[in-house]
């Protein structure tokens, strides 16, 4: 094999440096999914069948309140897309990294064979020219890269344990979806745990229905007495601090860590929207009025403006636009100034 001259070494060292550059922005630019663990081969496998078996709906999500079918087989579509870039770009860093190390290993030899009379030089002329000089600067520079080979040579001390997130992934969403995912237990509560119930009053069974809340060590157990509607959802609020529990359409405002009630918020909910662009979460009250509350509580509300429900949500320079739908049938666009709280057509 043909030895690399130094100017060789030095552009193809060149290249491989904006080459690892490269590889790391596109890691750091991975799509962000709440799925935390690195899928290998086998798991990719299984995720992607799981994802096809939710797209022909033969099997659906566990936590209704979190995500669609189509939601959640993009989010292991998208973790399994992710960890495939990431076993290749690891491979290829590894590979770059160890190119990049035996070219300066065999740089170092040269330099200890032939470099120690330049660094004299170097020294002799930064103390003749002075301390601002280029000679003083690049004798500095030459010190400094003897001493980080003399690191390289001798290794760490110690041994680095520190353990590196996961790039792509979204623990901060992973969290909230471990907070806040519900199933309805059909059996009722079960007998050997403790149940909060709400509000705390008696209640007939039939009057009541059972959430599980939260996963593993976050999970407990709720009855709540239920309201008008056939809408059952479960919402981490703004801001974090309070789920937003409804109940067949009663709503209960619920302190996160205590699990304790803290307002009752009608018991005609017919949906709620929640959107990354919205910085509150909207209550459609009947498909008559709509509710926002935001990271300190209730922001605004509406009068009864439609009659048979609320569609295409969007926000735009502080106004929250929206179709309400007429007694005769029509759809009407309307606006809310979401700091004056006012619905107009």
């Amino acid at each position: 094999m043909k030895t690399m001259t130094h100017q060789q070494r030095w552009d193809r060292a060149v290249a491989v440096t904006a080459r690892i550059r490269q590889i790391v922005a596109e890691i750091d630019q991975l799509p962000k999914v709440p799925i935390t663990i690195f899928l290998n081969a086998e798991m990719r496998r299984q995720y992607r069948r799981f994802a096809a078996r939710l797209r022909a709906g033969k099997i659906e999500p566990r936590y209704k309140n979190l995500f669609t079918a189509e939601q959640l087989a993009d989010i292991c579509e998208q973790a399994c897309k992710r960890d495939e870039f990431l076993e290749k770009a690891l491979k290829e860093l590894h590979e770059l990294s160890d190119e990049l190390r035996a070219m300066i290993e065999e740089n170092d030899a040269e330099l200890a064979r032939g470099a120690t009379p330049s660094v004299l030089h170097l020294k002799d002329a930064a103390e003749w020219l002075g301390p601002d000089s280029e000679a003083e600067h690049a004798y500095r520079e030459a010190q400094r890269i003897r001493r980080q080979g003399q690191r390289r040579r001798n290794g760490p001390l110690k041994p680095q344990a520190e353990r590196i997130p996961l790039p792509g992934a979204d623990y901060e969403l992973h969290l909230r979806h471990w907070l806040a995912a519900a199933e309805l237990l059909p059996g009722g509560a079960p007998v050997d745990e403790v149940v909060k119930c709400f509000p705390d009053v008696a209640a007939e069974d039939g009057d009541r229905i059972v959430l599980r809340i939260g996963i593993g060590e976050h999970s407990w157990v709720g009855s709540f007495q239920r309201g008008l509607t056939d809408y059952t959802t479960v919402q981490l609020m703004p801001g974090n601090p309070h789920l937003l529990v409804v109940a067949n359409g009663a709503g209960y405002i619920v302190e996160l860590v205590t699990n304790a009630l803290v307002a009752e918020v009608g018991r005609d909910i017919a949906s709620v929207v929640c959107d990354e662009a919205f910085p509150f979460l909207l209550l459609d009250h009947g498909g008559k009025s709509l509710e926002a509350f935001g990271a300190e509580g209730k922001m605004w509300s509406t009068d009864a403006v439609a009659c048979g429900g609320f569609r295409d949500f969007d926000i735009n320079d502080g106004v929250l636009s929206f179709e309400a739908c007429q007694a005769d049938g029509n759809w009407v666009e309307m606006g809310v100034d979401v700091n004056a709280s006012r619905a107009a057509p």
